[in-house]
């Protein structure tokens, strides 16, 4: 929110569906973000100098969700390390 104005102000996009995927803390916000191009990645927004910069670049897909400790030291986040779904069919299932 500008505070001379009383407005929203957007401070990045990260994505329509992308909603669990990012996390507070004093300094900024953690994201993950996501490209058609190339691996997903964490990156980090300074709230002090209003810029992102790429913090670690995945080498497999995210699941769902980030959290940062209160200090900004450790970093949490899902990963898919096995999608898989299995479909069958029983036969005279009462």
């Amino acid at each position: 929110m500008d505070l001379q104005s009383r407005e929203e102000v957007q401070l990045i996009d990260i994505g329509g569906d992308s909603w669990p995927n990012w996390t507070l803390t004093s300094e900024g916000i953690y994201f993950l973000a996501f490209s058609k191009f190339s691996r997903p990645a964490i990156q980090f927004f300074s709230l002090a100098s209003g810029k992102a910069h790429s913090v670690l670049s995945l080498e497999r897909d995210p699941g769902w969700g980030i959290s940062a400790s209160s200090d900004g030291k450790s970093i949490v986040f899902t990963q898919d390390d096995f999608a898989e779904s299995n479909l069958m069919m029983v036969d005279n299932f009462k």
